[in-house]
């Protein structure tokens, strides 16, 4: 695969990233995205990838050796436009994924803010149980000291619900956004 071939030929030449990436004009990121698959240099940066690590364009791209002689700039560009249309698929696929796991998420947390919701309506309005609430102190505002005999613990549960729901809406608003 070039991303190892790359790397392999790179570490048998005995040079980092970053002066790999130096020798070719580039920055050392790029050196590593090619190294993890996640992106291909271009044909003429292919090229030069494969004289500075004194092997073949063909070494790199694992094109078994022929008679024939090295492939030409335009098969080469064929062959990294193939790569990089693979990559984009799989980066798709990726999003899509994520995209979906948001959506479940965010239906979930949905589910949850409305079952304590009716719950809420059914314990405190239905019943009339709600806590009681009172005020120490002064009553005109900012003096005034507001206490409650009961906190349930369960009011958290949808208080969590709701920031994961609201996390799972930005989450998939900005994928939906990346892929325009």
């Amino acid at each position: 695969m070039l991303c190892e071939n790359i790397k392999n030929a790179r570490i048998k030449k005995g040079l980092s990233q970053q002066e790999l990436a130096e020798k070719l004009n580039v920055v050392r990121q790029t050196v590593s995205k090619w190294e993890k698959g996640q992106s291909v240099p271009d044909a003429e940066l292919l090229k030069n990838t494969a004289d500075v690590l004194d092997v073949s364009v063909n070494t790199l791209l694992d094109i078994k050796e022929t008679s024939d002689s090295e492939k030409t700039i335009k098969d080469l560009t064929t062959r990294l436009e193939l790569m990089t249309n693979e990559l984009k698929i799989h980066k798709e696929r990726q999003r899509k994924v994520c995209r979906g796991l948001l959506i479940v998420l965010l239906a979930v947390s949905a589910l949850i803010l409305i079952s304590f919701a009716v719950m809420f309506i059914s314990e405190h309005i239905i019943t009339n149980t709600s806590s009681s609430i009172g005020i120490i102190g002064g009553a005109d505002g900012p003096t005034s000291i507001i206490v409650t005999t009961r906190i349930s613990p369960r009011i958290f549960i949808p208080i969590i619900a709701g920031i994961v729901f609201i996390a799972s809406a930005v989450g998939t608003a900005l994928l939906k956004r990346k892929k325009k």
